[in-house]
């Protein structure tokens, strides 16, 4: 951690993109680390007796929370400054939250500047922070194919999906697996496509899933 926030405060535009993200993993912890696990407790004894996967998570959240912001409470405002700093450095990951977080809609033509820019990069990080980019509400209208790749479930599934097939870290202990586990008490899961295809893609939805898989993963 301490590495990480060194190369961040040096400029590192990755470094404060993913000390951000890091950050907003511990954010919670930051502010109350008891109270923070009486939470984890919580979703553990309404789990059927599965502990386990709720003490695991409280284990890596002391070792990848304990220190960061040299011990004390972060601020939403420190995040977003990080990942602000990190997307006006071109960080496409970043820029890409910068977006989602933005309260105005994006207009038309930067979703479809920045949905060809991650289909052509195939960065996996990329293609997964699309996936809340793509429940946005859209300034104007979209040209096909693109079209296909936002405003519902499906496309937030795809995007998400396609970043865990094409590398990002989406199995056990990581930041996504571990904030579902933390956000909603959905713990035990062994990647977070098995997560999404479970609650996120009906049957009846699985080619069109499939189709829009290959338009990420191919290019139009």
């Amino acid at each position: 951690m301490a590495d990480l926030e060194a190369k961040a405060a040096a400029g590192s535009v990755i470094a404060r993109r993913r000390l951000a993200m890091i950050y907003g993993a511990c954010f919670g912890y930051s502010l109350d680390p008891d109270a923070h696990f009486a939470m984890i407790d919580a979703f553990a004894a309404h789990s059927g007796g599965h502990r386990q996967p709720f003490e695991s998570l409280k284990s890596r959240t002391d070792q990848r929370c304990l220190g960061a912001n040299g011990g004390k409470p972060i601020s939403i405002d420190e995040i977003r400054h990080l990942m602000e700093s990190a997307a006006q450095g071109g960080d496409l990951v970043a820029q890409i939250d910068v977006e989602t977080h933005s309260i105005e809609p994006i207009k038309a033509e930067k979703m479809e500047e920045l949905i060809a820019q991650v289909i052509s990069s195939r960065d996996p990080d990329a293609m997964l922070a699309m996936s809340s980019l793509a429940r946005k509400g859209i300034d104007g209208s979209l040209d096909m194919p693109y079209s296909m790749l936002v405003g519902d479930p499906i496309s937030e599934a795809a995007w998400a999906i396609a970043g865990c097939q094409a590398g990002a870290n989406c199995g056990p202990g990581s930041i996504v697996l571990d904030s579902i586990c933390t956000g909603t008490g959905a713990c035990g899961y062994t990647s977070y496509e098995m997560f999404l295809r479970q609650h996120m893609v009906p049957p009846g939805e699985v080619s069109r899933l499939n189709e829009y898989l290959l338009l990420i993963l191919n290019g139009p």
